[in-house]
């Protein structure tokens, strides 16, 4: 059967995973299963006919799980060797979201439990505000809606009149209220602008160990920055994981898959009773394979090369504009601050028109409509097309 358009068949080729004398993917047989998921019911329809030849049926599970088992192990089990921790610390999710969301939820669970064998010694005036999530605001909006849905508490501390980390602000906040969750975005979604290495250790040295720490590392740097083996390994005793994601370093946002990284065994395995089922194979085939040829999961230079070229076309325009702010970013997202007067809506409306599309401070969580948040990571002709309609407009 040739699955490769004519190239190739894998006939020849020991694809078969689930077979018990083979516990690791061979970097030929990644390489040959992420070329044939264009087709799925040909892969599927192979694997069967395969498994049928060599008496290898498995009716406990069904259609490719058993491979998907194998491949999510082995994905953990090279993140652990990269990252120089225990496969108990590193975790797969649909995302960062997904960790967002499972994390929150562990947050929760642990917050009832405290909160029902410390009833009677907590004073009535602060059971609603005990714990909770901070974070700086505007930040990214799943942290938002994760949270409330969860009936967590909030406590968000603005960013500056730059939109830079409030580094004091926040470490004071922390020390008042010790929230069961600090989350830290870097660099921060939507601003694209990051926390320097310096104001993250002066947190991670000031958090509680009673506190957890959440450092989302979704977005691309074109900075140099902190390792994130260096943070787990520096502060193992405190309860810290760090989250990465394929989405928005490698462009598979549609795969949704990421990795959550413990700084110990203790705090993960709090949360890994409550991770989901149901991750793409095809998503755990090709992030391993990226792993196993980077040697680590790292933005694409073509990616970065774009986010340094539109930083520098949006600065030209910005120049032109009287009363516009742009944020020094050096990510995956800006964030451009209007004139007065000048509100989000009608800027989305015109590039809207134009078939161009943004995020317009009005649909932030935080709403404010002299604020928009733009993708700066693909191509430059679309922000050059963007400051073009733009130039040619008069808002007010």
């Amino acid at each position: 059967m040739d699955l490769s358009g004519g190239s190739k068949t894998l006939n020849n080729q020991r694809i078969l995973i689930d077979k018990v004398v083979s516990t690791e993917f061979q970097p030929i047989a990644i390489d040959d299963l992420c070329g044939f998921f264009s087709d799925d019911e040909k892969i599927i329809s192979y694997l069967e006919s395969l498994r049928v030849s060599e008496n290898l049926i498995d009716l406990k599970r069904g259609e490719l799980y058993p491979e998907l088992l194998r491949s999510l192990y082995n994905l953990r089990k090279i993140a652990a060797k990269l990252y120089d921790i225990n496969i108990a610390q590193v975790q797969a999710n649909f995302g960062s979201n997904g960790s967002i969301d499972t994390i929150l939820t562990a947050v929760k669970l642990g917050e009832c439990k405290s909160k029902s064998s410390n009833a009677e010694q907590l004073p009535q005036e602060n059971i609603k505000s005990y714990g909770g999530v901070l974070f700086a605001t505007p930040g990214y909006f799943r942290n938002y809606n994760s949270a409330e849905s969860k009936n967590l508490t909030i406590h968000k501390v603005p960013l500056d009149e730059q939109f830079e980390f409030p580094v004091k602000d926040f470490i004071s906040k922390m020390l008042c209220i010790h929230p069961s969750l600090v989350i830290l975005v870097t660099p921060n979604n939507p601003t694209g602008v990051p926390i320097s290495d310096k104001h993250i250790i002066e947190v991670l040295d000031n958090v509680s160990n009673d506190s957890w720490v959440m450092i989302d590392r979704t977005l691309a740097n074109t900075e140099p920055e902190i390792s994130t083996m260096d943070i787990l390994h520096n502060y193992n005793n405190k309860n810290i994981v760090v989250l990465h994601s394929f989405s928005k370093y490698k462009s598979m946002s549609h795969h949704r898959i990421g990795l959550a990284l413990y700084s110990n065994p203790e705090m993960a395995m709090k949360v890994q009773p409550l991770l989901p089922l149901g991750l793409s194979f095809e998503a755990v085939i090709k992030a391993l394979r990226i792993l196993r040829n980077e040697n680590g999961l790292f933005p694409s230079q073509k990616l970065l090369n774009n986010i340094i070229s539109n930083k520098r076309i949006l600065k030209e325009f910005i120049k032109q504009k009287k009363g516009w702010f742009l944020c020094d970013f050096t990510s995956n997202y800006c964030l451009i601050q209007l004139p007065q007067g000048v509100r989000s809506q009608n800027i989305c409306e015109s590039l809207e028109n134009n078939g161009l599309h943004v995020l317009g401070g009005h649909d932030f969580p935080d709403v404010d409509e002299r604020l928009i948040r733009i993708h700066t990571a693909s191509s430059p002709y679309y922000i050059n097309t963007m400051c073009s309609i733009l130039g040619n407009k008069t808002f007010s």
